[in-house]
């Protein structure tokens, strides 16, 4: 678990976390040195208990603002946790956004 882009976080399996490090450390430590910092700093390593509850950092739950309502979003092979009120936002003003992802994609 770990912060992640626009104040959400993101909980990566520990494969897919070694990924994200691998690709890091492709781009060397001169460019990769603040997604690094953001991304190993804040990184913790959670355990479900039975029930699949999981306890999130103070400071975590703080970066994303996360004092009473969640969303769970899934991303390919990770999640995103966001307070629901910046995630209802996010997806008000994300259509052009995402039109421009699209087009950039070549869809």
């Amino acid at each position: 678990m770990t912060r992640w882009l626009d104040h959400c976080l993101a909980a990566f399996p520990a494969e897919e976390f070694e990924k994200v490090a691998a690709k890091i450390e492709e781009k060397g430590l001169v460019k990769g040195r603040k997604v690094s910092r953001m991304l190993y700093a804040s990184a913790v390593e959670v355990t479900p208990d039975k029930q699949g509850r999981i306890q999130l950092p103070a400071k975590l739950r703080e970066y994303a603002g996360l004092d009473h309502d969640v969303t769970i979003i899934g991303s390919r092979s990770f999640a995103e946790i966001w307070n629901t009120e910046a995630w209802t936002a996010n997806q008000e003003t994300s259509d052009e956004d995402f039109t421009a992802a699209m087009e950039d994609l070549d869809f």
